[in-house]
């Protein structure tokens, strides 16, 4: 079971929407994005992408980090201990991609690699090699790593529903976003406020795909999208979370993300939930006292 911390932030931020929403333009992926996303299979469940060398300057930089998946956090440990790579001086990007059913875990890192080789090897379970100088892949899945080596095609994400729904649903995509397919990690979230049974089964897969990201600037702006079945499962999503904030001051009416409450709201668009929120670094502050911090650690990655 691979525990991530990543989308607990979810559960802290999605009733938390501005009524003036951000309206950066919804971009295509970089070319040299998309480049690297051909090396992920169609069949992943979980995907997310950091750019390090954008964001090591932002004073948001640990916050962010932070909210990398456990995976994430390990990988980096091997870059340091087994490749002798410093993160910000020396890794530029990292793509995570998850598949839930087969347990297999992606990697992509762009960064300056001086000892390139390109031959298959492995270590810490990981089989891994360069497919230029500036890329390093990494898997536990060996046939893809020789399938990929040796110019064979594969069902790569790119050319799938994944890339159609991350086009759409991710707004800032240049420097920290993640994905999740299905309404799974819905399921702590809403299960945890007393919907359970078959109400809670429905809406689970109702939901098609849940999106986030962030972009940092002198305030740290966040966006998300839950890809719903239709009109009326999105609206029935946000009328449960209608129903959580005020459950939540009740609940615990000293709590200090309470005042971030009022600056928040979310909208319906067809068949989206769609969710931004202006963040700073007191809004941080109080996520991190919050009972709410504490309390949730959404499994997203069963």
């Amino acid at each position: 079971m691979h525990t991530g911390y990543l989308f607990y932030i979810l559960f802290l931020l999605l009733p938390l929407i501005s009524l003036s929403c951000l309206k950066e333009v919804n971009r295509p992926f970089d070319s040299d994005i998309r480049d690297k996303l051909n090396y992920i299979p169609e069949s992943v469940n979980y995907i997310s992408y950091f750019n390090i060398q954008k964001l090591k300057s932002s004073k948001y930089f640990r916050f962010l980090y932070s909210a990398q998946s456990d995976n994430v956090k390990d990988l980096i440990l091997i870059l340091k201990n087994n490749f002798k790579l410093n993160l910000r001086n020396d890794v530029s990007e990292i793509i995570y991609a998850y598949d839930i059913n087969n347990d297999f875990k992606y990697f992509v890192i762009k960064g300056d690699f001086i000892q390139h080789n390109e031959t298959i090897d492995s270590i810490k379970s990981l089989y891994f090699f360069y497919p230029d100088s500036q890329t390093l892949f990494l898997s536990n899945d060996s046939t893809i790593i020789k399938r990929i080596k040796y110019f064979e095609n594969i069902e790569s994400l790119t050319n799938g529903k994944i890339y159609s729904f991350l086009s759409s649903t991710v707004r800032f995509k240049s420097s920290f976003w993640a994905a999740s397919v299905g309404g799974e990690i819905a399921r702590e979230i809403i299960g945890s406020k007393g919907l359970n049974g078959e109400n809670l089964e429905k809406i689970i897969s109702s939901i098609n795909f849940i999106s986030l990201s962030f972009e940092a600037r002198s305030e740290l702006k966040f966006s998300s999208t839950w890809l719903c079945k239709d009109y009326f499962t999105a609206s029935l999503v946000k009328s449960i979370f209608d129903w959580m904030i005020p459950t939540a001051k009740l609940t615990n009416p000293q709590d200090s993300f309470n005042e971030e409450f009022s600056k928040m709201n979310f909208k319906i668009n067809v068949d989206k939930l769609e969710i931004n929120y202006l963040m700073n670094e007191k809004s941080i502050e109080r996520i991190n006292k919050s009972y709410l911090n504490k309390k949730f650690k959404i499994n997203i990655e069963n």
